[in-house]
């Protein structure tokens, strides 16, 4: 079934919507690439959770295409297949979702050829382009290809950066740094807007050459609707204190450091590993090499909704990751006024505020992590401190202004594309 564009539009869309109407009166349509996308919650578990159906940027996408059809945007969104997952689904008044590929874990399920073709079809009608590259070496060229063949503008968020932020840490990710770098340059060069979560990918970005009027700073939000409240413990027999891990088991998240430092704890607390993936057994296998059976419940990927719950149940969030662009498990613990512990890499920093937001150590150190969380686990002054710093520092950083921000982008560069 093939949905185009131009059957989903309004041409009179209710002034609550909020729509960007373009210079002829019509809905503004785009064209969204990625290789990751939000996925039901019958993907989150058991074999299907090897094909990482949640995680930052999945969030990310799932929110940013529900604010923006509210503001009357008609929407396609050109991703990779999760089995357990529709191949085309209607979401929202204006959304259309098309899953590419085959069930195999590896290389995106080689969605790229068909979202391809696919992407010159739907480029027809779109009056731009959008691309959320992350560790991925197809979404960048399809989008730039299709952006120039069409002469349509095209907006760039770069949820993982190959050459400023990606580290090789395993050997697929030296081989998608290593051939994800040039890709890159060359279509932040050429992007009409580029949008970064943090301050220091801006500066990066421009410093290798993009236009700085087209880098715009677009700080990573948070789910408000899904953060207020109250939390009921989705863990409740899971003893306090409670340190608590989001994410997917892959080299780059560094969950074995997270685990050697709750060996190496004075404190007596549990850890909860919410994520799943590939790299599950080696995670496995650090907690049976450390004697941590008892201390560490793993649960698996869970619906976002109930990640925020937990969140709000943790007395501390830890981030070990070896490298990351920002983090959206840190804006949310921080927004809930969770302390938080990371690592000291990527746009981590910014994210924190220097770290007066959270305690950062060096990637790959389970030492530097052990007492940076007995820090904060002993002293409840310092918990109390980083809880408001936190709230402080998100407050406004949600996603209702996040939509407003980016349907400014998409109008100045549609406007530009006009003249």
């Amino acid at each position: 079934m093939h949905i185009p564009f131009r059957s989903l539009a309004v041409s009179n869309p209710s002034p609550a919507d909020g729509p960007l109407v373009t210079s002829n009166s019509e809905t503004l349509t785009v064209l969204h690439l990625a290789s990751v996308y939000s996925t039901s919650g019958t993907v989150l578990s058991g074999a299907k959770a090897g094909y990482s159906p949640t995680g930052g940027v999945q969030v990310h996408m799932g929110a940013l295409v529900r604010q923006l059809d509210r503001r009357g945007v008609a929407q396609v969104v050109l991703t990779s297949y999760k089995p357990g997952s529709d191949r085309e689904q209607v979401q929202g008044e204006r959304i259309v979702v098309r899953r590419f590929g085959i069930p195999v874990r590896r290389w995106r399920q080689m969605w790229a050829v068909p979202a391809a073709c696919a992407a010159v079809a739907e480029s027809k009608s779109a009056d731009l382009i959008h691309v959320h590259p992350s560790a991925d070496l197809a979404a960048l060229p399809i989008a730039l290809s299709v952006a120039r063949f069409r002469r349509v503008p095209l907006v760039v968020t770069l949820h993982s950066s190959a050459l400023h932020t990606m580290r090789a840490v395993s050997p697929r990710l030296s081989f998608l740094k290593a051939a994800g770098t040039p890709a890159e340059v060359i279509a932040l060069r050429s992007a009409d807007a580029i949008i970064t979560l943090t301050d220091r990918t801006r500066d990066l970005v421009i410093g290798t050459g993009a236009d700085p009027q087209r880098v715009h700073t677009v700080p990573q939000p948070y789910d408000q609707e899904s953060f207020q409240g109250p939390f009921s413990d989705p863990f409740p027999k899971i003893p306090r204190p409670r340190i608590v891990f989001v994410g997917r088991f892959s080299p780059e998240k560094g969950v074995p450091v997270l685990v050697e430092a709750l060996s190496r704890l004075r404190s007596p607390a549990h850890l909860l590993l919410i994520g799943d993936g590939r790299g599950r057994s080696g995670v496995q296998k650090a907690i049976d090499r450390f004697g941590l059976g008892e201390r560490v419940t793993i649960s698996g990927f869970v619906p976002h909704p109930t990640v925020a719950s937990a969140l709000a149940n943790a007395d501390v969030v830890a981030l070990p990751s070896l490298f990351e662009e920002a983090g959206t498990v840190l804006v949310e613990a921080m927004a809930l006024g969770i302390p938080v512990v990371a690592s000291d890499t990527g746009g981590i920093r910014n994210v924190t505020g220097d770290g007066n937001c959270g305690l950062l150590v060096p990637p790959g150190d389970p030492a530097a992590m052990a007492s940076a969380l007995d820090r904060v686990l002993g002293d409840a002054g310092l918990a109390d401190q980083l809880s408001s710093a936190g709230r402080l520092r998100c407050f406004r950083q949600d996603w209702d202004s996040t939509g407003d921000r980016i349907l400014d982008i998409y109008r100045c560069v549609v406007r530009a594309s006009h003249h």
